[in-house]
């Protein structure tokens, strides 16, 4: 674990919390989604484990998220890390 934290500049943890953050925004383009199944299927023990992981990393919620996304927004994300008003990607955690 100390290689992939030398290597990537982030812990492990922190890395797959992105990942399950990325796809959770993936899914949040369809409106209809139903964000429980969406928490437990990435592996989150609760919908208040991934709707606060959620609002630690882009400053809202799930809910509120969902109404913001589009497929577009999404797959800017690998492109920027500017925060929530301009891009969707998860703040780094350490």
């Amino acid at each position: 674990m100390r290689l992939f934290h030398r290597q990537t500049g982030t812990t492990l943890h922190a890395y797959r919390n992105q990942l399950r953050l990325r796809a959770a925004l993936e899914r949040l383009t369809d409106p209809g989604v139903d964000l429980l199944d969406t928490a437990l299927d990435l592996g989150y023990s609760s919908h208040s484990h991934f709707t606060e992981t959620f609002r630690r990393s882009f400053g809202i919620t799930p809910f509120t998220g969902r109404g913001n996304l589009t497929a577009t927004r999404v797959r800017e994300t690998g492109t920027k890390n500017e925060g929530w008003r301009h891009s969707v990607r998860p703040h780094a955690q350490h």
